[in-house]
């Protein structure tokens, strides 16, 4: 029986790869896709942990998937991978070594981290829509500030701001319960 292994993985859109601190296997390349980050998590032992950086959406696949095959899952930040990759000596900014820089990071500093724990629908679903909250005040400021100073486009970009007004009231006090679920 293979001891539990601490690996980390670099998720991009198109593929992941993944390393082991111990390097008891060599980096491999897999597309983000699900079968074939099934392929990859079917290849480590059981107990392994594994850890990733925050992508916006493109980690949440292998996350889940790995929780859900009784891994201990870590979701990183970003820029603390970056500090953490400049302490140790490894500049280089490649996929590869971003894998090892986690897969070290990890083995590591297990005990100070915080182990993911899928989001539930309902909070996914709040998550997504704040994000679209977020887009939706940009633009909105953007078309007002853009019109403010022709009062020929003012009268016209206040018609516009009124439709987001809308949809924000709607984001932020839907007018039935769960309303924004559909």
């Amino acid at each position: 029986m293979q001891s539990p292994l601490f690996i980390g993985v670099d998720v991009a859109k198109a593929e992941v790869v993944a390393a082991c601190s111990q390097m008891s296997f060599p980096v491999r390349k897999v597309a983000n896709t699900v079968p074939e980050l099934k392929k990859l998590l079917k290849c480590l032992p059981v107990g392994s942990c594994i850890a990733m950086e925050v992508t916006g959406i493109y980690h949440r696949t292998l996350a889940d998937l790995a929780h859900r095959a009784g891994f201990k899952v870590y979701v990183l930040n970003p820029k603390d991978m970056r500090h953490y990759a400049k302490g140790v000596g490894m500049r280089a900014k490649t996929d590869r070594v971003d894998s090892l820089v986690i897969a070290r990071f990890l083995a590591h500093e297990i005990k100070q981290l915080r182990a993911y724990e899928p989001p539930t629908p309902t909070q996914r679903a709040i998550d997504e829509l704040l994000k679209r909250r977020a887009t939706l005040v940009a633009h909105k400021t953007a078309i007002q500030l853009t019109c403010s100073q022709m009062t020929v486009l003012k009268k016209r970009a206040a018609k516009l701001t009124a439709g987001f007004d809308e949809i924000l009231q709607f984001i932020s006090a839907p007018s039935k319960p769960n309303a924004w679920k559909q």
